[in-house]
């Protein structure tokens, strides 16, 4: 399990699939408007899970999320490039409330 900043990288996807759907939805829905999705579920080599989704609508494209549980509890789904202006105006929420973002070294904090 790689650890980062108290969030571990989830390697059991059993009944989490749903959650993070839903908090993917929510996020590409906040930030771009796009509510069309299609979620492809996959183990990377090193056993965590990622989440490849292709949007389409007013806005489309194709972002990658690798999926975190929280120190609470909650499940977080990180996009693999996260766009500046999430990163530094708004952060991602976890399915918990907690919202999480990059610092400028690379790490996982606590978004405030």
């Amino acid at each position: 399990m790689t650890e980062h900043y108290g969030l571990i990288q989830v390697t059991e996807m059993h009944s989490l699939t749903q959650i993070a759907r839903e908090c993917i939805t929510r996020l590409i829905v906040q930030m771009t408007g796009s509510d069309s999705m299609t979620f492809d579920f996959y183990r990377e080599w090193s056993g965590g899970w990622r989440v490849a989704v292709d949007v389409a609508g007013r806005i489309s494209g194709h972002m990658d999320f690798i999926l975190f549980h929280t120190p609470q509890g909650g499940l977080l789904a990180m996009p693999q490039q996260l766009p500046t202006v999430w990163r530094t105006h708004y952060g991602v929420e976890a399915s918990d409330g907690s919202r999480w973002t990059i610092d400028d070294q690379g790490y996982f904090v606590p978004f405030v």
